[in-house]
């Protein structure tokens, strides 16, 4: 089982809500996964922006992920103790389709240049 929350990554109020809420409702917390990304439009004339007025990217990519890893780090240092990893553990994934160099070099299968 698990408990249902909404956190928008592009509003920093509601990554402090969620945080609040994490450590309230969730009684241990094991693993975290910090997996949520956007990319940039090229359509766009102005690029979009968060709640606060961050460039879109950069507030849900980095911004967003940044505070509710510092949230809610306390809360998986203590669950560390209670679980047979014996660590809570926080993962972050990335993704390369903001990089057209790398893009270039896993089509030709060598480095621009």
């Amino acid at each position: 089982g698990g408990v249902a929350m909404a956190c928008d990554l592009s509003n920093l109020n509601s990554v402090r809500s969620f945080a609040r809420e994490v450590h309230t409702k969730i009684p241990q917390l094991d693993v975290v996964c910090l997996n949520a990304g956007i990319a940039p439009s090229t359509k766009s004339i102005r690029p979009p922006l968060t709640t606060q007025g961050f460039e879109a990217c950069i507030g849900v990519n980095h911004l967003g992920h940044f505070l509710l890893a510092q949230l809610i780090v306390s809360k998986l240092e203590a669950s560390s103790t209670n679980n047979t990893l014996g660590s809570g553990r926080l993962v972050i994934t990335a993704s390369s389709v903001h990089c057209a160099e790398m893009k270039r070099v896993q089509l030709w299968g060598r480095i621009p240049g």
